[in-house]
């Protein structure tokens, strides 16, 4: 059985409420994945003994530092996924109902 998350639709809702609603959740999915990304992204710098993101400095305030960056690839690495991706329109697509 396969299930396809592009059909799905909130009874009554528009195409633009479920794109709004995707980039919410894309949004809430990657800031919840960036922090956890913090985790070995410290333990990275701990084993080649860095001082600025090693585990203790991201504890105490570095974070702030790394979090922007690192929430931007979680980003764009969610929005390659086929579900956060806009509907494809063409001449061709038939007219949902």
């Amino acid at each position: 059985m396969s299930f396809h998350f592009d059909r799905v639709r909130v009874h009554g809702s528009s195409p633009k409420e479920n794109a709004d609603t995707r980039g919410a959740v894309r949004v809430v999915l990657s800031t919840w994945a960036s922090l956890l990304a913090l985790i070995p992204v410290g333990g990275l710098f701990e084993a080649m003994q860095w001082p600025l993101f090693h585990l203790w400095g991201l504890a105490h305030g570095s974070f702030i530092l790394i979090s922007g960056p690192v929430f931007v690839l979680t980003f764009v690495a969610l929005g390659r996924l086929s579900w956060f991706q806009k509907p494809r329109r063409s001449i061709f697509a038939q007219p949902e109902e």
